[in-house]
C-alpha cells in the first residue's frame, strides 16, 4: 500500500486531485512496469538502492513521470520482494567502526578553513 509520501496529486481550484494512470493516456506504463518487475526478478544479490536506480533508469525516458511515481513503483515492488538481512551484524559493526573513526574529525566541512580543518573528501578518503 502506498503512503502519503508516495502520493502523486495535483491541486485544482483548491481541490486535491489524485493522480491516476489511465489506459489511453498512460498505456506505456504497462511495459515500463513489466521491465521494472523483470529488474526485481533478476535482482538476486543486489541492494535495494541498486534495484531502485535500475527502475529509475527504466522510467527516465517517460515524459509524464514524476519522481514520486517512480518511488511508488519501487515501494510496491519492495513490498512484494524478499531481502536478505545482515544476520551476523557485520553491517552494524562496520557502521560503528566508521563512525568511531570519523568522530574525532567532526564537524566535516566542504572546504577547510582556519576554524574547521576536517575537509569531508579527505576524511572520507581516510
Amino acid at each position: 500500500m502506498l503512503t502519503r509520501d508516495h502520493a502523486v496529486i495535483r491541486v485544482e481550484n483548491g481541490r486535491i486531485i489524485p493522480d491516476r494512470l489511465t489506459h489511453p493516456r498512460h498505456a506505456g506504463y504497462v511495459r515500463l512496469a513489466e521491465e521494472a518487475m523483470a529488474v526485481y526478478r533478476g535482482g538476486a544479490g543486489k541492494s535495494r538502492q541498486e534495484l531502485h536506480r535500475a527502475v529509475e533508469q527504466i522510467f527516465a525516458g517517460e515524459r509524464d513521470c514524476p519522481a514520486r511515481r517512480v518511488a511508488a513503483f519501487c515501494k510496491l515492488l519492495d513490498e512484494r520482494s524478499q531481502f536478505d538481512t545482515d544476520r551476523r551484524g557485520e553491517a552494524a559493526r562496520l557502521r560503528r567502526r566508521v563512525f568511531a573513526l570519523a568522530a574525532p574529525h567532526h564537524p566535516l566541512v566542504t572546504r577547510a578553513d582556519r576554524l574547521f580543518d576536517a575537509e569531508a573528501s579527505r576524511v572520507k578518503g581516510e
